[in-house]
């Protein structure tokens, strides 16, 4: 992912300097308190959130190579 924007930068920043993160996955689990790397369908279910939120649809994409 690029990520060239400047105010998305600092904000990306300041969200991983209050998380704490030095290393490791961007966005991990906190359900359980292990803040592991997020499943497929945990981090589908966030975007489905935040695109309701935005009011948009989000289209559920198929996991895996398509046949071609």
């Amino acid at each position: 992912m690029l990520l060239d924007d400047h105010g998305y930068v600092a904000l990306l920043k300041l969200y991983l300097a209050r998380a704490g993160y030095t290393a490791g996955p961007l966005f991990r689990a906190s359900i359980n308190g292990s803040g592991g790397p997020l499943s497929y369908d945990a981090a589908h279910h966030r975007w489905e959130g935040y695109c309701r939120a935005a009011g948009i649809r989000a289209a559920r994409r198929r996991r895996g190579r398509s046949a071609s």
